[in-house]
């Protein structure tokens, strides 16, 4: 854990909001070398990466402002606090629903290849995950539950997964490093996705679906070892709200695969 990674003079740099600079910055730059190998017009892929950025950020901040209310109320101003991003928290999967419903929407309006665009910019969104995880790491945030497994990780005692009275977690208890999992898994995927394009019977929205089902199926998974909270649908548990939402991108993902296959 290293939530500062360095300061110059009274400037301080966290490793969170460095690393998500960082998988924004790489995977703008991928996007553009593969829309250029495919004629696409590179302020189009800046003007996406732009939008991606804005809305996943607004989408995760406001699916966590849904469903921990509570925590945003306790300030007595609970849109001021919406509003502060360094107070509170963010839900990935409802970053990944803002940012396709935004891009699909801008797509639409300017009347641009929907399918064929977001082959492009696919691969990027695993990439930049990996990337943003290994902040998640050294900020000691989106840690996993407890477990006795060798991989097991333990913190500094001062790390937000042992504040016990939330989280009933005692210090020096080892969980699982989910968020090294995840970096692990994106760059998996992004190199699976690269790979696939190589294999004949390509169609347009066949890179899409595939880093679709992907991304939902992993997210699925990943959230049985992750500290989840409160973040469940329903008030005894079972299905988090992360996995509900992975579930109907997956589901997404598949019917984009079974289209583009048809019309092939």
């Amino acid at each position: 854990m290293h939530p500062t990674l360095f300061s110059l003079g009274p400037v301080r740099v966290d490793a969170y909001p460095f690393m998500l600079a960082l998988g924004f910055a790489t995977g703008t730059v991928v996007a553009v070398f593969r829309g250029r190998k495919r004629g696409l017009d590179t302020e189009i892929v800046h003007t996406l990466s732009l939008l991606i950025l804005a809305s996943s950020i607004l989408g995760a901040r406001l699916l966590h402002f849904a469903f921990h209310y509570d925590l945003y109320a306790r300030s007595g101003a609970p849109l001021a606090r919406l509003l502060r991003l360094n107070a509170g928290g963010l839900m990935v999967m409802g970053g990944v629903a803002g940012a396709l419903s935004a891009s699909l929407l801008y797509l639409w309006l300017k009347r641009l290849p929907v399918l064929k665009i977001t082959d492009i910019l696919a691969p990027s969104v695993p990439l930049g995950s990996a990337l943003v995880r290994v902040g998640c790491f050294l900020n000691g945030c989106c840690f996993g539950k407890p477990t006795a497994s060798w991989t097991g990780t333990t913190f500094p005692p001062e790390a937000p997964v042992y504040r016990t009275e939330v989280t009933g977690i005692l210090p020096g208890t080892p969980v699982w490093p989910t968020q090294l999992f995840e970096s692990a898994a994106g760059l998996a995927m992004f190199s699976l996705l690269i790979l696939a394009e190589r294999f004949p019977g390509r169609f347009h929205g066949r890179t899409t679906g595939l880093m679709l089902v992907l991304f939902g199926t992993w997210r699925c998974f990943i959230e049985e070892l992750r500290f989840s909270g409160t973040d469940f649908l329903f008030e005894n548990g079972g299905w988090s709200v992360n996995q509900v939402v992975s579930m109907i991108v997956v589901l997404a993902g598949g019917l984009v695969l079974v289209a583009g296959y048809r019309k092939r």
